[in-house]
C-alpha cells in the first residue's frame, strides 16, 4: 500500500504525527528545534524546518509556527516588533510556509493575533477550541485557535464539543492561569490531544485517494 507523506513543522510533541503512522498509515515526520516527546520509533528531525521542507515531496503539511511575535496577546508589544523587525521576520516565515511548492496541501496553526491583517493569509479558514475536539478532561479548555487551510482539506467537524460553562475560570481559562515556570512557554504551545486526534482522522479521509 503507498504511504502518503506528511511533515509536522514546529511541533515537539509528535502527537499529530504518532496519530498519523499509527492510526491512519502515513509516512510522517515531525520537525521542531526541541527534542521530540512522542513515540520513539517515528520520525523526527531536531532543527531547523527548512533543511528537511524544501527537499523532498509531501502531500499534507501540518504546521505550528511560533507565536511569540504574532499572538494578539501580546498586541501593546507589537509596535516595538515591528520597530525591530521581528515580527516581520515571523510573518515571513509563515507565509514561506504558506507558499511551499513541495506541500500539496497546507494547514497552519496559530492563536489570533496579527496575522490576518499583516500577512498574505488573510483571514483564517475557521477558529475552533480544544475543548470542541474533547477527549478527556485535558482537553476541556478554551483557546482560541486559528487554522489556515489550503488544498483539498475540509474544515475540521468538532467531534465532542461539551459545554464548559460550569468550569471554575481557572480551568477554562487554564492556558492563561497557567503558573509561571521555565518550561511555560512549551506547556502553553503542546498540541491537544483531542485536536491532534480529529485533524489525524479527518484530513486522512480527504486523503484517502492517496492510499492504495
Amino acid at each position: 500500500m503507498t504511504k502518503p507523506r506528511a511533515i509536522i513543522g514546529c511541533e515537539y510533541s509528535g502527537r499529530l504525527r504518532d496519530a498519523l503512522v499509527n492510526n491512519h498509515g502515513w509516512d510522517a515526520i515531525s520537525c521542531d528545534l526541541l527534542p521530540c516527546e512522542g513515540d520513539p520509533k517515528n520520525k523526527h528531525y531536531q532543527g531547523d524546518l527548512r533543511d528537511i521542507l524544501h527537499n523532498h515531496h509531501y502531500d499534507l503539511g501540518i504546521f505550528f509556527p511560533s507565536c511569540t511575535h504574532l499572538c494578539g496577546a501580546g498586541a501593546k508589544y507589537w509596535a516595538e516588533k515591528r520597530k525591530s523587525g521581528v515580527q516581520q521576520e515571523a510573518i515571513a516565515f509563515v507565509e514561506m510556509l504558506w507558499d511551499s511548492p513541495n506541500v500539496d496541501r497546507i494547514v497552519i496553526e496559530n492563536p489570533v493575533g496579527c496575522l490576518p491583517k499583516r500577512s498574505k493569509l488573510g483571514a483564517a479558514s475557521q477558529i475552533v477550541h480544544p475543548y470542541y475536539f474533547t477527549e478527556s478532561e485535558d482537553d476541556m479548555y478554551q483557546k482560541k485557535t486559528c487554522l489556515w487551510v489550503k488544498g483539498d482539506l475540509p474544515l475540521l467537524t468538532p467531534t465532542n464539543k461539551v459545554d464548559i460553562s460550569h468550569l471554575p475560570n481557572s480551568k477554562r481559562q487554564k492556558i492563561w492561569h497557567m503558573s509561571p515556570s521555565p518550561d511555560r512557554a512549551k506547556k502553553r504551545s503542546l498540541t491537544p490531544q483531542g485536536l491532534a486526534n480529529a485533524m489525524a482522522a479527518q484530513y486522512t479521509e480527504a486523503c484517502r485517494h492517496l492510499f492504495n
